[in-house]
């Protein structure tokens, strides 16, 4: 191959790669709520087989897959959409939109996600979910904050309003990672061990 024709080649690779961005910058222009839920119901599946792997089960839990990502498609991604739209909006710096994000939005926000899941599973009565919801959603917002304030300050702060909900659904790929192997556990260890002012 010559080194014309492989120039050629290279170009043409680049010319389709521009193509392909272009077409899926105008589908998520154009349908944008259809788009998000699609690749992020896609991307959640991902994280819940890759957390079953991590925890070594024999056979995967395809309820549970099929539930987290509905869930997604048709609740996680409207509300986050039609939020971060909103929270664009508001001019106040990032600070501030951070501080609504994480301490107004988000238990209420994930107190929702727990309980349509517990839902669909059928795994309590209708009754007893808002209970059973209240009552490991403390230690559940501990670790969300943990891992989600630095997150949503690089999304707020770098990412384009339109791409935050793909973005969401990728740090939470990496959230459900993070949990399944219990590491907020070792940073929690880390954190105790080094600070100076705390008795061992």
């Amino acid at each position: 191959m010559t080194s014309t024709s492989k120039k050629d080649d290279d170009r043409d690779k680049d010319v389709k790669k521009q193509s392909l961005h272009a077409v899926y910058n105008d589908l998520l222009v154009t349908y944008p709520l259809l788009v998000n839920g699609i690749q992020s119901s896609i991307i959640t599946g991902l994280g819940v087989i890759t957390s079953q792997i991590i925890i070594g089960v024999k056979q995967y839990d395809y309820i549970e897959i099929k539930v987290m990502m509905f869930i997604n498609f048709i609740f996680i991604t409207p509300i986050l959409l039609i939020f971060y739209k909103q929270l664009s909006k508001l001019s106040i710096n990032n600070m501030f939109k951070l501080i609504i994000d994480q301490f107004v939005f988000s238990p209420l926000f994930t107190f929702c996600i727990l309980s349509l899941r517990l839902y669909l599973l059928g795994e309590n009565h209708i009754y007893q979910i808002p209970i059973e919801v209240l009552k490991v959603l403390p230690s559940v917002m501990l670790r969300y904050w943990l891992y989600w304030i630095p997150a949503r300050f690089i999304t707020l702060t770098y990412i384009p309003p339109m791409f935050h909900s793909l973005v969401y659904t990728g740090f939470t790929y990496i959230y459900v990672t993070l949990t399944y192997v219990d590491l907020f556990g070792i940073l929690y260890l880390l954190l105790y061990s080094v600070m100076p002012f705390t008795s061992h």
